[in-house]
Formats: C-alpha cells, sequence, structure tokens
C-alpha cells in the first residue's frame, strides 16, 4: 500500500454498493474510485454529485496486478454542482419488453401567454369543484358565480405577475 495522496476529481456518475462491499464513484477521466460507506470512517454516497468536483484523499492498492483506488476522505464535501440539461429523449424497456424511446416536449410555459394561464387555472379549480360536489352544473347561475370567484382568485393571486 502507498501513502494517501490528495488530488481533485469531478464525478460522471455515482455507483451504490453492492451488498456489503463498496460503493464506487467514476470521474471524469474514466478512473473509479471506491467509497466505503460502511466501517470505521464511513463516507456519505450522498457527498458525491454528479457534475460536482471534489478534493478527496486516496489510497491506491494493487489488486490482481491493477490500481485500485479507495477514498478516505472529502475535504469540500459542499462542492459546486452544475447540473446537466435534461436529456430530450430517454429510452427504456419496461419489464424487459422491447425499448421504447420517450422524446420530452419542451416546456410550453403558461407565463408567455396569462389568458391562457388563467384559463388553465379556473378549468382545473372548476373540475375540482363540480367533482366535489360544490357546484351545480346544472345551474347557470352557480355556474357563472364559480366561474367569477375563481378568475377574481387567480387575478388577485397567481395573476399578479402576469
Amino acid at each position: 500500500m502507498t501513502p494517501l495522496a490528495q488530488t481533485s476529481i469531478t464525478v460522471q456518475y455515482v455507483n451504490p454498493p453492492k451488498g456489503k462491499g463498496p460503493a464506487s464513484v467514476k470521474d471524469t477521466s474514466g478512473i473509479y474510485w471506491k467509497v466505503w460507506t460502511t466501517g470505521k470512517s464511513p463516507i456519505p454516497l450522498e457527498t458525491f454529485r454528479e457534475g460536482g468536483t471534489y478534493s478527496v484523499a486516496y489510497k491506491t492498492e494493487q489488486y490482481q496486478g491493477k490500481d485500485q483506488h479507495t477514498i478516505v476522505s472529502v475535504e469540500n464535501g459542499q462542492a459546486e454542482f452544475t447540473p446537466h440539461p435534461a436529456p430530450s429523449a430517454v429510452t427504456v424497456k419496461p419489464n424487459g419488453g422491447p425499448a421504447l424511446t420517450i422524446h420530452a416536449k419542451p416546456a410550453s410555459g403558461y407565463d408567455d401567454n396569462p389568458a391562457k394561464a388563467e384559463r388553465i387555472f379556473v378549468e382545473g379549480a372548476l373540475n375540482r369543484a363540480i367533482q366535489n360536489g360544490k357546484v351545480d352544473v346544472y345551474s347557470l347561475d352557480e355556474l357563472v358565480a364559480a366561474i367569477d370567484n375563481l378568475r377574481s382568485a387567480y387575478q388577485q393571486t397567481l395573476g399578479k405577475a402576469a
């Protein structure tokens, strides 16, 4: 075993432990780092976030002719984190069946159309009120009053920013 060394790593992804073994972290240069989450000096796996850069102390051991790096401490567990943009499509295989690709739609955002946002709010709240028996759909006066009240509520609260 060599003495402890110090380096900086940027996490590509985090692998939870399998059974009683160590967890691992893969850095952006392709190196795997063992992380013990139990034992004498455990390091919580939540310390590491994908995209985070960390200053770590580690030891290196030979195993079957290869170097194995084990992180023994993290100096800046609250490292800066830069989120990655969400993928535009994800492929899944539900229950081992055929691959299914789900394409993400761009966010439509209601803030660019205040009238649409108000209409969606009123429709949703009115629908819930009808389902709960709070509004009689066969009474024109009751429907109009409910819609007017909901529009007024929206305009005095959520609609103020629009």
